[in-house]
Protein backbone atom coordinates (compact mmCIF):
# COMPACT_ATOMS: atom_id res chain seq x y z
CA UNK A 1 0.00 0.00 0.00
CA UNK A 2 1.33 3.27 -1.14
CA UNK A 3 -0.37 5.43 1.35
CA UNK A 4 -1.68 5.16 4.69
CA UNK A 5 -4.74 7.16 5.35
CA UNK A 6 -7.74 7.13 8.69
CA UNK A 7 -10.83 7.41 7.78
CA UNK A 8 -10.41 4.90 4.55
CA UNK A 9 -11.24 1.17 3.49
CA UNK A 10 -7.71 -0.75 3.82
CA UNK A 11 -8.34 -4.09 1.65
CA UNK A 12 -5.57 -5.61 2.96
CA UNK A 13 -5.25 -7.85 6.34
CA UNK A 14 -5.68 -6.58 9.55
CA UNK A 15 -2.44 -7.73 10.46
CA UNK A 16 -0.69 -6.11 8.69
CA UNK A 17 -2.86 -2.61 8.39
CA UNK A 18 -1.89 -2.90 12.32
CA UNK A 19 1.83 -2.91 12.01
CA UNK A 20 1.73 -0.28 9.40
CA UNK A 21 -0.08 2.11 11.93
CA UNK A 22 2.11 0.85 14.52
CA UNK A 23 5.45 1.71 12.76
CA UNK A 24 3.63 5.45 11.48
CA UNK A 25 3.35 5.86 16.01
CA UNK A 26 -0.47 5.61 16.04
CA UNK A 27 -2.28 4.28 18.05
CA UNK A 28 -6.24 3.48 18.01
CA UNK A 29 -8.75 4.37 21.35
CA UNK A 30 -10.93 1.17 20.42
CA UNK A 31 -10.92 -2.01 18.50
CA UNK A 32 -14.69 -2.93 17.79
CA UNK A 33 -15.47 -5.69 15.42
CA UNK A 34 -17.17 -8.94 14.89
CA UNK A 35 -15.12 -11.20 13.12
CA UNK A 36 -15.81 -14.39 10.77
CA UNK A 37 -17.51 -16.60 13.11
CA UNK A 38 -16.43 -20.38 13.39
CA UNK A 39 -17.57 -22.60 10.56
CA UNK A 40 -19.34 -25.95 11.93
CA UNK A 41 -20.64 -27.40 9.55
CA UNK A 42 -20.32 -31.33 8.90
CA UNK A 43 -16.74 -32.45 7.25
CA UNK A 44 -15.61 -28.78 8.46
CA UNK A 45 -11.66 -30.46 8.64
CA UNK A 46 -12.00 -30.24 5.14
CA UNK A 47 -11.28 -26.60 4.98
CA UNK A 48 -8.35 -26.71 6.41
CA UNK A 49 -6.75 -23.91 8.38
CA UNK A 50 -7.02 -19.80 7.66
CA UNK A 51 -8.62 -20.95 4.32
CA UNK A 52 -9.32 -17.83 2.20
CA UNK A 53 -11.52 -18.45 -0.92
CA UNK A 54 -10.83 -16.48 -4.41
CA UNK A 55 -13.66 -17.49 -7.21
CA UNK A 56 -16.78 -19.50 -6.62
CA UNK A 57 -14.45 -22.26 -8.88
CA UNK A 58 -11.78 -22.10 -6.79
CA UNK A 59 -13.82 -21.72 -3.66
CA UNK A 60 -15.31 -25.17 -5.42
CA UNK A 61 -11.82 -26.99 -5.98
CA UNK A 62 -10.93 -25.93 -2.24
CA UNK A 63 -13.81 -26.86 -0.17
CA UNK A 64 -14.99 -30.26 -1.43
CA UNK A 65 -17.80 -27.89 -3.84
CA UNK A 66 -19.43 -26.02 -1.05
CA UNK A 67 -19.91 -22.39 -1.67
CA UNK A 68 -20.64 -20.34 0.82
CA UNK A 69 -22.99 -17.46 0.07
CA UNK A 70 -23.88 -16.58 -3.43
CA UNK A 71 -21.60 -15.54 -6.33
CA UNK A 72 -22.27 -11.98 -7.38
CA UNK A 73 -20.99 -10.44 -10.51
CA UNK A 74 -17.21 -10.57 -10.20
CA UNK A 75 -17.44 -14.49 -9.63
CA UNK A 76 -16.57 -14.15 -5.79
CA UNK A 77 -18.45 -15.28 -2.97
CA UNK A 78 -19.45 -13.86 0.46
CA UNK A 79 -16.56 -14.21 2.78
CA UNK A 80 -13.04 -14.74 2.08
CA UNK A 81 -11.90 -16.50 5.14
CA UNK A 82 -13.74 -19.83 6.60
CA UNK A 83 -12.00 -20.53 9.59
CA UNK A 84 -13.17 -24.70 10.56
CA UNK A 85 -14.11 -24.48 14.40
CA UNK A 86 -11.36 -26.43 16.08
CA UNK A 87 -9.24 -24.18 14.85
CA UNK A 88 -11.15 -21.02 15.27
CA UNK A 89 -10.01 -19.99 19.04
CA UNK A 90 -6.08 -20.07 17.84
CA UNK A 91 -7.04 -18.24 14.47
CA UNK A 92 -8.14 -15.63 16.39
CA UNK A 93 -6.01 -15.51 19.74
CA UNK A 94 -3.22 -14.78 16.93
CA UNK A 95 -5.22 -11.81 15.08
CA UNK A 96 -5.53 -10.75 18.76
CA UNK A 97 -1.84 -10.40 19.26
CA UNK A 98 -1.01 -8.86 16.15
CA UNK A 99 -4.37 -5.71 17.38
CA UNK A 100 -2.84 -5.40 20.70
CA UNK A 101 0.45 -3.35 19.94
CA UNK A 102 -1.68 -0.70 18.20
CA UNK A 103 -4.64 -0.49 21.01
CA UNK A 104 -3.80 2.43 23.45
CA UNK A 105 -3.47 1.41 26.96
CA UNK A 106 -6.57 0.18 28.61
CA UNK A 107 -8.31 0.51 25.64
CA UNK A 108 -11.64 -1.16 24.76
CA UNK A 109 -11.72 -4.71 22.59
CA UNK A 110 -15.01 -5.39 21.50
CA UNK A 111 -16.16 -8.47 20.11
CA UNK A 112 -19.83 -10.22 19.15
CA UNK A 113 -19.25 -13.39 18.06
CA UNK A 114 -21.36 -16.66 18.08
CA UNK A 115 -20.57 -20.16 18.49
CA UNK A 116 -21.69 -22.89 16.55
CA UNK A 117 -22.55 -26.49 16.35
CA UNK A 118 -19.51 -28.60 15.78
CA UNK A 119 -20.59 -31.30 14.31
CA UNK A 120 -23.84 -30.41 14.26
CA UNK A 121 -24.76 -32.52 17.33
CA UNK A 122 -22.84 -30.40 20.20
CA UNK A 123 -21.79 -26.76 20.61
CA UNK A 124 -17.83 -25.83 20.01
CA UNK A 125 -16.22 -24.98 23.04
CA UNK A 126 -13.98 -22.39 21.22
CA UNK A 127 -15.52 -19.07 21.67
CA UNK A 128 -16.99 -19.91 25.37
CA UNK A 129 -13.40 -20.29 26.19
CA UNK A 130 -12.26 -16.97 24.36
CA UNK A 131 -12.17 -14.85 27.65
CA UNK A 132 -10.01 -17.79 29.75
CA UNK A 133 -7.42 -17.59 26.72
CA UNK A 134 -7.52 -14.25 26.41
CA UNK A 135 -6.41 -13.37 30.21
CA UNK A 136 -3.68 -16.01 29.65
CA UNK A 137 -1.92 -13.76 26.81
CA UNK A 138 -2.37 -10.57 28.57
CA UNK A 139 -5.87 -9.37 27.91
CA UNK A 140 -8.11 -7.93 30.36
CA UNK A 141 -11.61 -9.82 30.26
CA UNK A 142 -13.79 -6.52 31.62
CA UNK A 143 -17.10 -7.41 30.40
CA UNK A 144 -19.51 -9.79 28.11
CA UNK A 145 -23.26 -9.51 27.65
CA UNK A 146 -25.41 -10.84 25.08
CA UNK A 147 -27.06 -9.68 21.64
CA UNK A 148 -30.33 -10.71 21.62
CA UNK A 149 -32.16 -11.28 18.24
CA UNK A 150 -36.01 -11.25 18.67
CA UNK A 151 -36.00 -12.27 15.05
CA UNK A 152 -33.51 -14.90 15.01
CA UNK A 153 -34.25 -17.54 12.47
CA UNK A 154 -35.09 -20.91 13.15
CA UNK A 155 -32.93 -23.47 12.89
CA UNK A 156 -32.89 -26.33 10.69
CA UNK A 157 -30.86 -28.72 13.15
CA UNK A 158 -33.73 -31.07 14.85
CA UNK A 159 -33.48 -30.97 18.56
CA UNK A 160 -32.34 -27.49 18.75
CA UNK A 161 -34.09 -24.03 19.50
CA UNK A 162 -34.25 -21.60 18.04
CA UNK A 163 -31.25 -19.80 18.49
CA UNK A 164 -31.55 -16.11 19.51
CA UNK A 165 -28.83 -14.43 21.00
CA UNK A 166 -24.92 -14.16 20.49
CA UNK A 167 -21.79 -12.74 22.31
CA UNK A 168 -20.65 -9.66 23.11
CA UNK A 169 -17.09 -9.73 24.59
CA UNK A 170 -15.25 -6.12 26.18
CA UNK A 171 -11.49 -7.13 26.74
CA UNK A 172 -9.22 -4.12 27.90
CA UNK A 173 -5.32 -3.48 26.61
CA UNK A 174 -4.41 -3.56 30.48
CA UNK A 175 -5.73 -3.79 33.58
CA UNK A 176 -8.37 -0.95 33.87
CA UNK A 177 -11.45 -0.53 31.78
CA UNK A 178 -13.38 2.60 30.67
CA UNK A 179 -17.04 2.53 29.38
CA UNK A 180 -18.91 5.70 28.24
CA UNK A 181 -22.04 5.20 30.75
CA UNK A 182 -23.42 8.19 30.20
CA UNK A 183 -23.50 8.45 26.88
CA UNK A 184 -25.75 5.07 26.77
CA UNK A 185 -28.22 6.17 29.56
CA UNK A 186 -31.70 5.43 28.97
CA UNK A 187 -34.97 7.67 30.19
CA UNK A 188 -35.87 6.61 33.82
CA UNK A 189 -38.46 4.48 34.81
CA UNK A 190 -40.94 6.12 36.16
CA UNK A 191 -41.17 3.65 39.18
CA UNK A 192 -37.35 4.38 39.92
CA UNK A 193 -38.03 4.31 43.75
CA UNK A 194 -39.34 0.83 43.77
CA UNK A 195 -37.26 -2.25 44.81
CA UNK A 196 -34.19 -1.41 41.92
CA UNK A 197 -34.31 2.37 43.10
CA UNK A 198 -30.27 1.51 43.13
CA UNK A 199 -29.89 1.28 39.33
CA UNK A 200 -31.62 4.88 38.95
CA UNK A 201 -29.87 6.87 41.60
CA UNK A 202 -26.95 8.62 42.58
CA UNK A 203 -25.57 9.65 45.36
CA UNK A 204 -26.06 12.95 46.92
CA UNK A 205 -24.87 12.83 50.23
CA UNK A 206 -25.99 12.05 53.88
CA UNK A 207 -29.25 13.61 55.74
CA UNK A 208 -29.01 12.87 59.78
CA UNK A 209 -27.22 9.92 58.96
CA UNK A 210 -29.15 8.53 56.43
CA UNK A 211 -27.72 8.06 52.73
CA UNK A 212 -29.78 10.14 50.31
CA UNK A 213 -30.36 9.52 46.67
CA UNK A 214 -31.96 11.14 43.41
CA UNK A 215 -31.95 10.09 40.20
CA UNK A 216 -29.24 10.50 37.80
CA UNK A 217 -30.18 13.53 35.84
CA UNK A 218 -28.72 12.27 32.92
CA UNK A 219 -30.73 8.77 32.64
CA UNK A 220 -30.83 5.81 33.73
CA UNK A 221 -27.71 3.39 33.88
CA UNK A 222 -27.79 0.90 30.74
CA UNK A 223 -28.09 -2.58 30.86
CA UNK A 224 -25.70 -5.47 29.75
CA UNK A 225 -28.23 -7.23 27.45
CA UNK A 226 -28.10 -4.96 23.90
CA UNK A 227 -31.18 -6.32 22.02
CA UNK A 228 -31.41 -5.33 18.41
CA UNK A 229 -33.11 -7.34 15.18
CA UNK A 230 -31.39 -8.48 11.97
CA UNK A 231 -31.42 -6.40 9.65
CA UNK A 232 -30.03 -4.91 6.79
CA UNK A 233 -29.65 -7.07 4.30
CA UNK A 234 -30.31 -4.74 1.62
CA UNK A 235 -27.09 -4.25 1.27
CA UNK A 236 -26.80 -8.14 0.54
CA UNK A 237 -27.97 -7.20 -3.14
CA UNK A 238 -25.41 -5.76 -4.07
CA UNK A 239 -22.76 -7.75 -4.88
CA UNK A 240 -23.98 -10.61 -2.50
CA UNK A 241 -21.29 -9.28 -0.74
CA UNK A 242 -21.90 -10.04 3.16
CA UNK A 243 -24.48 -12.22 4.39
CA UNK A 244 -23.86 -11.53 8.34
CA UNK A 245 -24.30 -8.11 8.73
CA UNK A 246 -24.32 -6.25 12.13
CA UNK A 247 -27.75 -4.23 12.61
CA UNK A 248 -25.82 -0.51 12.61
CA UNK A 249 -28.53 0.44 15.46
CA UNK A 250 -26.44 -2.09 17.12
CA UNK A 251 -22.77 -0.81 16.05
CA UNK A 252 -23.78 2.69 17.24
CA UNK A 253 -24.68 1.74 20.55
CA UNK A 254 -21.27 -0.09 20.52
CA UNK A 255 -19.40 2.64 19.43
CA UNK A 256 -21.34 5.00 21.85
CA UNK A 257 -20.73 2.90 24.91
CA UNK A 258 -17.03 2.14 24.41
CA UNK A 259 -15.86 5.02 22.41
CA UNK A 260 -15.28 8.58 23.10
CA UNK A 261 -16.10 11.55 20.04
CA UNK A 262 -13.04 11.98 18.04
CA UNK A 263 -12.00 8.73 19.26
CA UNK A 264 -10.39 6.94 16.75
CA UNK A 265 -11.97 3.10 16.27
CA UNK A 266 -10.57 0.35 14.18
CA UNK A 267 -12.18 -2.26 12.60
CA UNK A 268 -9.85 -5.18 11.44
CA UNK A 269 -13.42 -7.18 9.99
CA UNK A 270 -14.89 -4.32 8.65
CA UNK A 271 -17.27 -6.07 6.04
CA UNK A 272 -19.49 -3.93 4.48
CA UNK A 273 -18.63 -0.85 6.60
CA UNK A 274 -20.82 -0.93 9.38
CA UNK A 275 -18.59 -0.12 12.15
CA UNK A 276 -17.12 3.01 10.10
CA UNK A 277 -20.54 4.40 9.38
CA UNK A 278 -21.60 4.00 12.82
CA UNK A 279 -18.45 6.05 13.69
CA UNK A 280 -19.27 8.97 11.53
CA UNK A 281 -22.64 9.08 12.63
CA UNK A 282 -21.14 9.56 16.00
CA UNK A 283 -18.41 12.02 15.63
CA UNK A 284 -15.76 9.15 15.97
CA UNK A 285 -12.51 8.95 13.98
CA UNK A 286 -12.57 5.26 12.60
CA UNK A 287 -10.07 2.81 10.27
CA UNK A 288 -11.21 -0.03 8.59
CA UNK A 289 -9.63 -3.43 6.87
CA UNK A 290 -11.10 -5.64 5.09
CA UNK A 291 -9.67 -8.41 2.53
CA UNK A 292 -12.78 -8.94 0.85
CA UNK A 293 -12.60 -7.08 -2.43
CA UNK A 294 -16.90 -7.48 -2.65
CA UNK A 295 -17.43 -6.54 0.98
CA UNK A 296 -15.00 -3.71 0.69
CA UNK A 297 -16.72 -2.23 -2.33
CA UNK A 298 -20.00 -1.98 -0.47
CA UNK A 299 -18.50 -0.50 2.49
CA UNK A 300 -16.95 2.38 0.29
CA UNK A 301 -19.92 3.35 -1.02
CA UNK A 302 -22.01 3.07 2.64
CA UNK A 303 -19.65 5.15 3.80
CA UNK A 304 -19.51 7.72 0.71
CA UNK A 305 -22.73 8.13 1.22
CA UNK A 306 -23.21 8.37 5.22
CA UNK A 307 -20.43 11.29 4.66
CA UNK A 308 -22.82 13.04 1.99
CA UNK A 309 -25.25 12.92 5.30
CA UNK A 310 -27.47 10.26 3.91
CA UNK A 311 -28.71 7.99 6.64
CA UNK A 312 -28.18 4.22 5.88
CA UNK A 313 -31.76 3.10 6.51
CA UNK A 314 -32.87 5.60 3.84
CA UNK A 315 -30.65 4.73 1.06
CA UNK A 316 -31.75 2.43 -1.89
CA UNK A 317 -28.92 0.81 -3.00
CA UNK A 318 -29.92 -0.64 -6.43
CA UNK A 319 -30.94 3.28 -6.96
CA UNK A 320 -27.85 5.73 -8.29
CA UNK A 321 -26.81 7.91 -6.24
CA UNK A 322 -24.13 11.19 -6.32
CA UNK A 323 -20.34 9.17 -5.57
CA UNK A 324 -17.69 11.29 -3.97
CA UNK A 325 -13.98 10.56 -3.10
CA UNK A 326 -13.07 9.57 0.09
CA UNK A 327 -11.03 11.71 1.64
CA UNK A 328 -8.06 10.27 3.73
CA UNK A 329 -6.90 11.51 6.33
CA UNK A 330 -2.77 11.37 6.44
CA UNK A 331 -1.48 9.21 9.43
CA UNK A 332 1.45 10.74 11.66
Amino acid sequence: MSQLALERVHRMDCRELAAEMVAAGILVDAIITSPPYPQGKKNAEDMGRYRRTGTAAEQREQISGRVHGRVHAHGETGLEVRIAAPDWLDWFLEIADALKPCLKPNGNFVVNVDACCYPTRHKHWGVFSLPERMEQRGWCFADAGPWIKPNGAPTKAPGRFTHSWEFVYVFTNGDRWKFNVDAARAPHKEDWTGRNASRYMVDTGTWHGQKTASPDPGGAKPSDVLTYSVGGTRWAAVGYAHNAPMPLEMAEELVRRYSWEGDLVFDPFGGAGTTPVACIRLGRRWVMAEITEAAALIAERRIQLATQGFMDEEIQPEMPQQMLPLAGRELG
